[in-house]
């Protein structure tokens, strides 16, 4: 199947920022289309989907950080919606630090989580630029609540697999 008008489907749902880009608002972009399926033996899961997505989904709705990045998107959205712009070039400066302050405030509503932490063991061994741009690298992934939630629901899945096995 075709991904440039679907994207790939993930099993658990996280909210974000993204506005469609992609090839399929081009104006020849292929068409979704399928072929005939590879004969393949499904995994044998010792946990269940559906509960692993209304757990996730439990925890994204009362998570604050993604309740602003639904809020971001829907700005991200009305702002691209809205074609008009000034030919002042002031008003035009005025718009663009507005919008740059915004994205810093919504940038800064990330900050390092406590549950996260990351350790790179040869950081030492790196020069001083690689170590820099690691340690920087570092930095925000501690912030990211992605990351925060996909651990969660490998901790469930863990949690599930125990229980089955007892």
């Amino acid at each position: 199947m075709a991904t440039q008008y679907q994207g790939v489907m993930p099993d658990i749902d996280l909210p974000d920022t993204l506005i469609s880009e992609g090839e399929k608002e081009q104006e020849f972009s292929l068409k979704t289309d399928e072929i005939q399926p590879a004969k393949y033996k499904e995994w044998g899961s010792t946990f269940d989907l559906e509960n692993l997505k209304m757990n996730s989904l439990t925890r994204v709705e009362n998570n604050k950080l993604f309740d602003e990045i639904r809020k971001r998107r829907q700005e991200l959205e009305n702002q691209k919606n809205n074609s008009k712009r000034s030919l002042n070039v002031f008003r035009s400066w005025k718009k663009q630090g507005e919008l740059r302050r915004k994205q810093k405030a919504f940038s800064d509503i990330f900050t390092p989580i406590p549950s996260l932490s990351f350790a790179f063991p040869v950081l030492d061994q790196l020069s001083f630029e690689d170590k820099e741009e690691k340690e920087d690298w570092l930095k925000s992934i501690q912030k990211d609540i992605y990351i925060e939630e996909a651990t969660f629901v490998l901790s469930d899945m863990i949690t599930a697999d125990q229980a089955f096995a007892e």
